[in-house]
């Protein structure tokens, strides 16, 4: 055993060499179980014997299987075995829970100790290759464990429990069909299958696992009895092996088997009995889910982004939503509270990966999805770094034949237009989040307005371009058929051209960046703008907007709410979506005055 057990190790150093996946995915696994701070050298030594003792682990198992009882007893200690087997002398059942680390194959194979215990069996999935299932079954029943396959269903397996008997589930695998609660304090799918057991059984529930003590040699440490509450359900029950398979790990959490993605992130990230442990998990210490928003690039198309930040945030419990965008959108996302941070993608002085990899962001704790919304190739490339993580983006993405992207929403093609904020939305739907409230797009808080703050604003200026401004002309008679001076509201970068046309129409002006716009606009106001940013930013605050749309169809960009209204004048080139109009009288100047006043 010890010289097979060399050999794993040796086999282990190969595995750490020739493939680097295994060991990000090693390296993600043991920032979640050890601590979100570990990196460099640190970390990677870590991974390292990780991966090494598990392939030790796994020759050890292989030769487990075949070993005498005199070999069993030389190579494997059992501590308190007595213990697990004091449940069945008294005429319950004992429920092993056990996770996978060590050489969990000892489990299976210890049968003939436990000479007071009639019926001693064990929980597995099937394997997808009959030849090594057929041999793993037959080494696993041949000293007495009977074996019972979830595929196969529960009822042979209660009937088991029920007539007295010791029987062991591997209870630390990922499933989607089960319980998301934590596992050392992150949410992931858990089988509820002890909790079950117990349940209908009322048994006594144990941690066992075993852990190595030198080459070629484990302990099996069975004398964790898992207390429960008194009328606990199904989910505490969970929650409650959780974390004590989670604290049995602790003491050799390098045997623990993190080769594999314990963590994943499915394409149904957020399934719907996740509702059903939320007053389970108020106040509980959770690691974040971690999703990174990549924004388009266009500032009056990423402010659509927010209600789909907003099903993020109310899909699961523990999701932190980290926004990736271009200088000019930060300071806005950065006053957003669905943003916990803001990361540019513009910035020379720092790269987004650098940002990424600063410390108060990575101590956080692993990236776990990522919402591609810009198509951009460079902003994939700079989350190289924090692989493995999922992505999704919509099927357009120029990367998402060259890399396996987990979701790939639709874009939607002919039909009836629907807004553009629904497209975003489509997300929730691919995702399997089928939840949909009002609250995702109602206007977000405003602070209060001062005394004489004006309640009526003009916008001239389009973010599209000159193809979507009315005339000088027409706002000057507009101004002089209102019943109340309006103020002209403008963002920065206008402010030359905005403070010569506030002088013309002799009218107050009102400068403010995207994020400041909470301070001048409320649900008392009316807006009355040329399409682009500045609408959209003021519908979000509440105002009432009346938006002249020239180059962009309605059905699609108009802001959203029944308060608001839009006047548009359809030509045979509408929609052209371009900046600058090429035709001898543009659809802008085809509004009248008229129109918008009947609008008011």
């Amino acid at each position: 055993m010890p010289l097979l057990c060399r050999m794993g190790r040796g086999l282990g150093y190969a595995v750490w060499f020739f493939m680097p996946g295994r060991r990000r995915i090693v390296a993600r696994n043991l920032r979640i179980v050890i601590d979100p701070t570990l990196r460099g050298k640190e970390l990677g030594k870590l991974v390292r014997e990780n991966i090494v003792r598990t392939c030790m682990n796994f020759i050890g198992a292989a030769k487990t299987a075949v070993l005498t009882d005199r070999e069993l007893n030389r190579y494997v200690s059992l501590i308190h075995p007595e213990i697990f087997e004091q449940s069945v002398v008294s005429g319950g059942t004992g429920i092993a829970c056990i996770p996978h680390a060590g050489n969990w194959e000892i489990l299976a194979r210890i049968r003939p100790l436990f000479r007071q215990t009639e019926r001693f069996g064990s929980m597995y999935r099937r394997m997808s290759n009959p030849l090594l299932e057929q041999l793993v079954y037959k080494s696993r029943t041949a000293y007495g464990c009977q074996m019972f396959s979830k595929e196969s269903g529960l009822r042979s397996t209660l009937k088991f429990a029920r007539e007295g008997s010791l029987i062991g589930v591997l209870s630390d695998q990922f499933t989607q069909e089960g319980s998301f609660l934590p596992y050392f304090g992150k949410i992931t799918g858990t089988t509820y299958l002890p909790a079950l057991l117990y349940k209908r059984c009322r048994g006594t529930l144990y941690a066992i696992y075993t852990r190595n003590t030198s080459i070629g040699h484990w302990e099996a440490v069975m004398d964790t009895v898992i207390d429960v509450p008194e009328n606990a359900g199904i989910q505490e029950i969970t929650l409650r092996i959780n974390e004590v398979l989670a604290e049995c790990q602790k003491n050799s959490i390098l045997d623990g088997f993190w080769m594999h993605d314990r963590w994943k992130t499915l394409l149904a990230f957020a399934p719907p009995q996740i509702d059903d442990v939320r007053e389970l998990l108020q106040n509980y210490p959770l690691q974040p889910f971690r999703i990174l928003v990549s924004m388009p690039e266009a500032f009056e198309e990423a402010i659509l982004v927010l209600p789909l930040l907003r099903g993020l945030l109310d899909s699961r419990p523990d999701t932190q939503i980290n926004v990736i965008c271009p200088s000019e959108q930060a300071a806005y996302w950065q006053s957003q509270p669905e943003a916990a941070h803001t990361f540019t993608t513009d910035n020379p002085a720092t790269p987004l990966a650098q940002q990424l990899d600063a410390d108060d962001i990575y101590n956080e704790g692993v990236f776990d999805l990522a919402f591609l919304l810009d198509n951009s190739p460079r902003t994939l490339k700079e989350l190289r770094h924090i692989r493995p993580i999922t992505l999704s983006a919509f099927e357009n993405h120029p990367c998402s034949e060259k890399h396996r992207f987990r979701g790939k929403v639709p874009v939607k093609r002919g039909g009836k237009p629907v807004h553009r904020v629904e497209d975003y939305m489509e997300f929730l739907e691919h995702h399997e989040i089928t939840r949909r409230k009002a609250e995702y797009f109602a206007p977000s808080p405003s602070e209060p307005l001062a005394a004489n703050a004006p309640s009526l604003f003009i916008a001239p200026f389009s973010t599209l371009g000159p193809a979507s401004e009315w005339t000088d002309d027409a706002w000057a008679e507009l101004i002089g058929q209102l019943s109340s001076t309006p103020s002209l509201l403008a963002l920065p970068r206008d402010s030359e051209r905005a403070t010569q046309l506030a002088e013309h129409l002799g009218i107050p002006l009102t400068l403010a960046e995207p994020h400041e716009y909470g301070a001048h606009l409320n649900n008392s106001c009316t807006l009355i703008a040329c399409d682009g940013l500045i609408p959209g930013l003021a519908a979000q605050k509440g105002a009432r907007c009346i938006v002249l749309m020239g180059t962009r169809l309605p059905d699609r960009y108009r802001p959203l709410g029944t308060q608001h209204a839009y006047i548009n004048r359809h030509t045979l080139c509408h929609p052209c979506y371009r900046t600058h109009c090429d035709q001898p009288t543009p659809c802008m100047h085809r509004i009248t005055v008229r129109q918008v006043l009947d609008k008011l």
